[in-house]
């Protein structure tokens, strides 16, 4: 029986064997050009906990540049250029609306004639900031993320006298709010070769 075996190996092992390299070399070859159906199947707990980190420091960088820090003002040209792709797309709706404000392209978002929430001047005496919190990652991949972040602005007086002020009267001290609009952010964002990016932003307002 062992002769027999290995006189049918002889005959037709070979072939077989060099035929079934030469189709598994032809299918990791056809594979390269087949995209993954599913690329988060291919992240590690580990690489999605490191891209979600990215991300969310690019919010809080984004509500910074939007905003300024308290000692760089507001730069919403460097807020495109870093953090948005150059056909990227926003679209701000407002409450009950159906037809949002829509900008594209970086040069329309780094313009001083972006509507609000995005670049709106405010009076001298008044303060506005926008508070993103509460991101969830709806969809984590190694080339793009989709999110959704809760965000709060608020426009409030500013204390003009400093530690005095009380003696003016209440207002004087500064705080009242004039102003509080809620947002939620829908983003997408791409990996490039600057990073993370915005490719889309719907902004819809809740109030």
């Amino acid at each position: 029986m062992l002769r027999m075996l290995h006189s049918r190996y002889s005959r037709w092992g070979a072939p077989l064997v060099a035929t079934a390299l030469a189709i598994g070399l032809i299918a990791v070859g056809a594979n390269q050009f087949i995209p993954r159906a599913d690329a988060a199947a291919s992240l590690t707990a580990l690489d999605r906990l490191i891209i979600e980190d990215d991300i969310r420091q690019r919010i809080e960088t984004y509500a910074l540049l939007a905003d300024g820090d308290g000692i760089q003002r507001k730069d919403i040209a460097k807020l495109a250029n870093t953090l948005m792709t150059p056909d990227v797309v926003s679209e701000i709706y407002a409450v009950g609306s159906k037809t949002p404000i829509r900008l594209e392209g970086r040069a329309r978002h780094a313009g001083p004639e972006v509507n609000p929430p995005l670049a709106a001047e405010k009076p001298d005496l008044i303060a506005g900031r926008h508070y993103l919190v509460g991101t969830l990652f709806d969809q984590v991949s190694a080339t793009e993320v989709r999110t959704r972040t809760s965000a709060l602005h608020l426009d409030v007086t500013k204390n003009i006298l400093g530690a005095d002020c009380k003696k003016a009267g209440e207002d004087a001290c500064g705080g009242r709010v004039v102003s509080a609009t809620m947002w939620m952010y829908h983003m997408v964002w791409v990996k490039t070769a600057e990073g993370w990016q915005i490719k889309y932003n719907g902004l819809r307002r809740d109030m």
